[in-house]
């Protein structure tokens, strides 16, 4: 005759059984016990998750330099160059123009004075005479700051781009740590404006004065 079945995980425990087992004086103080005991499947404390050891990673070798850039790339040394040989060029146009509209405002307010001097011309006159040239002067030379700033503007442009093309070529720097160094400038205008200063602290001389 086969054993009936189990109906239960375990039989009842019974309060009063317990305290005298373990000489407990009240009751509630096995509860959690009983419920530890009775539960189906107990729960565990999660384990703890193993600590993994991450790969160092080597320290960056550092952001490139202006003056980086210009010692390890060849190129970007001779854009610098050939931009100050042009723009002492662009200068020196600039002066030729304003010393010549000075010399014609000059030579008209002496060419006044001697008219009126000699009698030939009134005040009224004079004032228009001088006071025109003059003005006219001074618009000549606002036209001129607005193109000399134009042109150097295209200037530095067409070196950013020319260096920009030609960074690589001879170049003992990486190209990664070249790539994050123009990208820390807007442009490449700026970029080379950053190059061309650190040029010309390297290069400072009598040489590099504009005449």
């Amino acid at each position: 005759m086969r054993d009936p079945k189990p109906t239960a995980v375990c039989e009842p425990i019974r309060p009063t059984a317990l305290r005298d087992a373990l000489g407990v004086k009240w009751t509630r103080e096995l509860d959690p016990l009983r419920r530890a005991l009775l539960t189906r499947d107990p729960r565990t404390e999660a384990r703890p998750r193993p600590q993994r050891i991450r790969a160092v990673v080597p320290a960056d070798e550092g952001v490139l330099t202006p003056r980086d850039v210009v010692t390890g790339a060849p190129a970007a040394g001779r854009v610098c160059e050939a931009y100050h040989r042009a723009y002492g060029e662009l200068m020196r146009r600039g002066r030729r123009q304003r010393v010549g509209l000075a010399s014609l405002a000059s030579a008209v307010a002496v060419t006044s004075a001697m008219l009126v001097s000699e009698q030939r011309l009134d005040a009224g006159q004079l004032r228009v005479m001088v006071v025109t040239p003059a003005m006219l002067a001074f618009a000549a030379l606002g036209v001129l700051a607005l193109l000399g700033l134009r042109d150097w503007r295209r200037l530095t442009t067409l070196q950013g781009e020319r260096m920009l093309r030609g960074i690589d070529r001879g170049s003992t720097l990486p190209p990664t740590r070249v790539q994050a160094f123009l990208a820390g400038y807007p442009t490449a205008a700026m970029a080379f404006l950053a190059c061309y200063g650190a040029w010309r602290r390297m290069s400072a001389g009598p040489r590099l004065r504009f005449g």
